[in-house]
């Protein structure tokens, strides 16, 4: 049975403990977070919501520097996990590789990966494997959009992903569901577009989407996503044409274009005064202080595979905030994925190295190892989205 120290006890750090203890009966999980606090709470919280049917032992460990007693502290575990934000990825990345454990995080930053990828020689030298970006998207769409490509020879590759709040009684048709989301909507990303690997702007390519028998409409538009690694990818795999598009309820996309034609998504400073801000970082202070967290939400997850413009397959599901647990629908996604991929490095299942999602894990086994635990993407021809006027 396979142990497991994660660093980050917040919202994801709970949600990959419950993942693997209820799903992979881990016979040890140990949370570092700079709050001792917070990790206690958590410990605390996945005893009560595991119940007498728990197998896991839970323990608190201290971290104070990446230094040899915490290498030492490492080194009793099977694999590390970062659930912290991306900032901190690649110092962990080196953490585990001198105390020889297998890594993965959540990921997200594209230079952090570049950086942590040149670290392969090392992971190889001290047989360890390290796979970064392993959410839903980056993570899941990498390994379902690669591996679907291969599957059925598409030439055009669609992925659509949003965590959408249910019912948000604001004008921004959005609630929190987690920080920094405005630092999606600015900058560039990248497409496929006939073979070539081009730049466009976040906030652009925009779809409306129709619902059908859901109760909303939805749209569909670029943002700052690491797509550069997947993009390639699907070059080598014969792709011609590919995006990764966010969804969203229908309207927000309007009032982010307001913010942006007032400058209010800029990240330039300016002055007032004697003062220099950021208007991006306070267009998202300001929607942290009076935008309310989202009561409900769920996450969407679409990959539609074309050969010749029709469409061949696509694999979507639709993930909704758990009740009984009380983990959102983002929680669950993205732990979800991680907590699969974390146990295949307890059993050696991948080669020594750095590799991304789509280069170690088989798509169809991590579909497999999804439905286990009752996420279940489905492949079908028959859309619950229908695109209308597509941008893309």
């Amino acid at each position: 049975m396979a142990n497991f120290i994660i660093f980050g006890a917040g919202r994801q750090g709970k949600a990959l403990g419950y993942f693997l203890a209820k799903h992979y009966n881990a016979n040890q999980i140990a949370f570092v977070d700079i709050d001792k606090k917070t990790a206690a709470k958590t410990t605390l919280e996945l005893k009560k919501l595991l119940g007498h049917e728990r197998k896991t032992a839970f323990l608190n460990a201290v971290v104070d520097d990446y230094d040899d007693k915490a290498v030492k502290l490492v080194s009793r575990f099977c694999v590390l996990i970062s659930a912290l934000p991306h900032k901190f990825n690649l110092a962990l990345t080196k953490l585990a590789i001198q105390a020889g454990t297998n890594y993965c995080d959540y990921g997200f930053d594209e230079n952090v990966v570049a950086h942590q990828l040149e670290l392969n020689e090392s992971a190889k030298q001290k047989n360890v494997t390290v796979i970064p970006n392993c959410g839903v998207e980056p993570g899941l769409s990498d390994i379902v959009a690669v591996g679907g490509a291969k599957k059925w020879q598409a030439n055009c590759v669609e992925i659509y992903v949003g965590g959408i709040a249910s019912k948000p009684q604001t004008a921004f048709r959005y609630a929190k569901l987690f920080a920094g989301v405005f630092h999606e909507y600015v900058g560039k990303t990248v497409i496929l577009e006939d073979g070539e690997i081009k730049e466009v702007d976040a906030l652009g390519g925009y779809s409306l989407i129709e619902a059908n028998y859901r109760e909303e409409d939805y749209e569909a538009f670029y943002t700052r996503m690491p797509f550069g690694p997947t993009a390639r990818a699907l070059r080598e795999a014969g792709v011609k044409n590919a995006f990764s598009k966010t969804l969203r309820l229908k309207g927000h996309h309007q009032v982010l274009m307001a913010l942006k034609e007032l400058g209010l998504l800029s990240e330039n400073g300016l002055w007032i005064g004697a003062n220099r801000i950021v208007p991006l970082e306070v267009t998202e202070r300001l929607f942290d202080q009076n935008i309310p967290e989202a009561e409900n939400d769920y996450m969407i997850f679409r990959v539609v595979f074309k050969k010749d413009w029709r469409k061949v397959q696509q694999i979507e599901t639709t993930i909704h905030r758990d009740r009984e647990t009380g983990l959102s629908a983002m929680q669950i996604a993205t732990s979800s994925v991680v907590a699969a991929i974390a146990q295949g490095l307890s059993r050696k299942k991948f080669r020594a190295g750095v590799y991304l999602p789509h280069e170690a894990a088989d798509f169809e086994d991590m579909l497999a190892e999804l439905l286990k635990m009752k996420i279940a993407p489905i492949m079908t021809l028959k859309p619950f989205l229908e695109n209308k006027g597509d941008g893309g």
